[in-house]
């Protein structure tokens, strides 16, 4: 089963986002809204892959957190946001991430990408 980690600050978001990958197979490992947690948890759990939101309350935001992980590891991040502006764009390309997807379109939107970048890491 694929593990996911959620980097999401607004409690509701985070678990209709939970709710939705659950329902369709896939593991959450975790949901944290902080760069402490998100480092400790990706070490510790080594997800699959990363649903990142931009817009966190902590000093760092989401890409600066990715940035961070990208230390360590490769893992696949989609950013999860309503912050899809272009600015914000340009600055999340230089994190490799995998797909940014504003969270105004909804939450099929994040399951395709999700089911995409899984076949795609299939096939490698």
């Amino acid at each position: 089963m694929k593990k996911i980690l959620i980097i999401e600050d607004e409690y509701i978001s985070a678990k209709v986002t939970e709710l939705a990958l659950t329902h369709n197979g896939y593991k959450v490992v975790g949901i944290v809204n902080n760069e402490a947690d998100a480092l400790n948890y990706t070490r510790q759990h080594n997800p699959d892959l990363l649903i990142v939101d931009v817009e966190l309350a902590g000093q760092k935001d989401g890409i600066e957190i990715v940035e961070e992980i990208r230390e360590f590891s490769e893992k696949p991040v989609v950013y999860f946001t309503n912050h899809d502006d272009p600015k914000t764009k340009e600055r999340a390309k230089n994190t490799r991430h995998s797909d940014f997807i504003s969270k105004t379109i909804h939450n099929f939107a994040l399951l395709d990408t999700v089911k995409k970048i899984f076949t795609v890491n299939q096939k490698n």
